[in-house]
């Protein structure tokens, strides 16, 4: 009987037909092995869990790092967060959303969009009062400059230089290209783009007494955002959750001066474009590394639909030559990871959750604050030319023998839709590194089949290999 390789590396591709394409990943990172003499090219590996680094609560809204201390907003409150595990209170921040927050590495200015804006010095916080002053909705750093989005998407502005207090009603910018309104502003390389509903501009500091950002002549790209805090600086660029004129929402990766692809693929496309325009606005992107993988998260949130929250593994991607994507979720069911933004801090991966506590992301934690971390991959489709075939044995080649006593489950699906027959293995005992996780009898599948694995256990987890025992059934089946 012919031993067949079933993929596992490509991530997430859920068709809006099931049975072209049932294929799901949740908290599991499909990874791309950089060695020619691996055994496999992809594996999955578990995501990062969380324990507590630091409980505040009040609702988590805003986290940055300036000069090796965080800064998180929670609540009402800004705090100040040091390497022992303490938080002071160091001012008050208007509003209930997320906040905007930049810095020149002494000063940190803090965003309530469309409410009140903020300077903290080091000592004290004050809000910004200027007369010239706008409200605003985002905030970036450039050359000195702390750099504005008006609420109303009119212009952007900037500070006096280094000094975020003082401003001139004289200094600012707009959109040239197109009218669309400004959504937010991000510098790259040292270079500033204002990021518009359908265009993004790139602008340079001309220097001079008057405005000194200059719109570059012919660097446009056609694309802008449809989220205030859906860009992300990814891999030397940024990405965005975005769309052209009269186009749906997609994710969309800068690429250079003049143009962006889109990095989301038909059934991300289709998953978020689910969400209504109201529920796309307020969607976050942030983004971390994790064992050489660059991630970018974004998360989509609803009170119709399930939440989610897709990561795109953009290194892999890179490797593989297509996107790949993967999920995140807290909890057993369907839900957006808990996890608001990310800053690395006092060489951690720190993070802000929903609900304001400050944790520590890390691949050997295998829980979500002592919560279960729930563990799926689906399969594509698996066929013969849509022949029938029987399914004798199936193999998961895994990591074993490192943990107590973790066990998968299996089931499979012969339409894409409705899965069957669950059965749970054993992953192997602590020391039982020759455990092979198995399953026999699979029966007949009629033409294709879809082989779905759960893990629920506190255990590292790493996937390496699929594969399967299969024959024909006859004429029919070769």
């Amino acid at each position: 009987m012919p031993l067949v390789n079933l993929p596992i590396g490509g991530g997430f591709y859920q068709s809006e037909s099931l049975p072209i394409s049932a294929q799901r990943c949740i908290n599991l990172m499909p990874t791309i092995l950089q060695t020619p003499n691996a055994e496999n090219q992809t594996a999955l590996f578990n995501t990062l869990g969380q324990s507590l680094f630091i409980g505040i609560s009040g609702g988590g809204r805003g986290f940055h790092a300036m000069n090796g201390v965080g800064y998180a907003v929670v609540g009402n409150a800004l705090y100040k967060i040091t390497s022992d595990n303490l938080h002071l209170n160091i001012g008050n921040v208007a509003g209930v959303g997320p906040v905007s927050m930049a810095d020149n590495g002494s000063k940190l200015v803090i965003v309530a969009p469309n409410l009140k804006s903020y300077v903290y010095d080091g000592s004290t916080t004050v809000e910004i009062t200027n007369v010239s002053f706008r409200k605003s909705d985002t905030v970036s750093f450039k050359d000195g400059y702390f750099i504005f989005t008006a609420s109303d998407g009119s212009v952007f502005f900037n500070s006096a230089l280094n000094d975020p207090l003082t401003y001139n009603g004289l200094d600012f910018g707009t959109a040239e290209m197109d009218p669309d309104k400004i959504k937010s502003s991000i510098v790259i390389h040292n270079e500033l783009f204002i990021i518009g509903e359908e265009t993004i501009e790139l602008f340079q500091n001309v220097g001079g007494s008057d405005f000194p950002f200059q719109r570059i002549q012919g660097a446009n790209i056609q694309k802008g955002s449809h989220a205030t805090f859906g860009v992300v600086a990814l891999d030397e660029t940024f990405a965005f959750i975005g769309g052209g004129a009269n186009e749906k929402t997609g994710i969309y990766q800068v690429s250079n001066s003049i143009s962006a692809s889109k990095i989301s693929t038909s059934a991300i496309d289709n998953e978020i474009q689910k969400f209504t325009k109201l529920e796309t606005s307020n969607s976050l992107a942030m983004t971390y590394f994790d064992r050489g993988n660059q991630i970018a998260v974004f998360t989509f949130e609803s009170t119709r639909i399930p939440s989610r929250s897709f990561a795109y593994n953009a290194t892999a991607s890179k490797m593989a030559g297509y996107p790949i994507w993967f999920e995140y979720q807290s909890g057993v069911v369907n839900n957006r990871w808990n996890i608001n933004a990310i800053a690395v801090l006092f060489g951690k991966i720190l993070a802000m959750t929903i609900g304001g506590d400050i944790v520590e992301l890390d691949k050997e934690t295998y829980t979500d604050l002592g919560s279960v971390i729930k563990k799926q991959f689906t399969t594509a489709p698996f066929t013969n030319q849509y022949k029938p075939v029987f399914v004798h044995n199936v193999l998961l080649w895994m990591e074993v023998g490192l943990n107590g006593n973790p066990v998968v489950l299996m089931d499979y699906s012969d339409d894409g839709r409705a899965f069957k027959n669950p059965r749970t293995r054993n992953i192997g005992s602590i020391g039982e590194y020759g455990h092979q996780v198995e399953w026999r009898r699979n029966g007949r599948t009629p033409s294709f089949r879809v082989h779905r694995f759960t893990m629920t256990d506190s255990a590292k987890t790493v996937i390496r290999r699929l594969q399967a025992n299969v024959h024909g059934s006859g004429p029919d089946g070769g």
